[in-house]
């Protein structure tokens, strides 16, 4: 199995680096998992092609896919895709995506599936951009905006993230 990660120069996100990477654990969890073993996953991170408020990151595996019936509830807690062959082929106890979907949606985001039985599944999730400061007011707001400080992005993520799928 291999990871390829696909990145342009994109825009600072508005989200909580430890949650967006849990997001990633999950995603890419549930790919390894429904990979063959010289099955290549592919991460992509770029623009959003439908708001230029938004990037995109999409985490893509050649598996069994998910049949068109079932992928209105596979962010739901608890339940497992069916592999097209109907096997049972159920990894974990289905948390992943359901998480996934609550942490992308805490951040204004979104969060979908595309696959088609036999070729695999994509897992999409934009994130809102950080919107660039408005000129200074020339006098003070009647109440302050609550404001909280950022949390630095982890150093290092994408090494961690490889050693992770990798299982060094």
């Amino acid at each position: 199995m291999s990871l390829g990660v696909l990145q342009e120069t994109l825009p600072l996100v508005s989200a909580d680096a430890e949650r967006i990477l849990m997001v990633f654990i999950n995603l890419l969890t549930n790919a390894i998992n429904h990979t063959p073993a010289k099955g290549e996953i592919v991460v992509r991170l770029s623009n959003d092609p439908n708001s230029v408020e938004f990037i995109r990151a999409s985490v893509s595996d050649p598996g069994p896919g998910i049949r068109l019936e079932e992928k209105d509830w596979v962010f739901e807690r608890f339940t497992h895709a069916q592999a097209d062959d109907d096997s049972n082929d159920a990894h974990g106890i289905g948390l992943g995506p359901a998480i996934a979907k609550s942490i992308v949606e805490v951040h204004r985001g979104l969060i979908w599936l595309e696959s088609e039985p036999g070729k695999g599944s994509t897992f999409y999730f934009t994130l809102p951009i950080v919107k660039q400061q408005a000129p200074a007011q020339t006098e003070p707001p009647i109440v302050p905006p609550l404001t909280m400080p950022a949390k630095p992005a982890p150093t290092g993520w994408l090494d961690n993230l490889k050693k992770f799928v990798s299982g060094s």
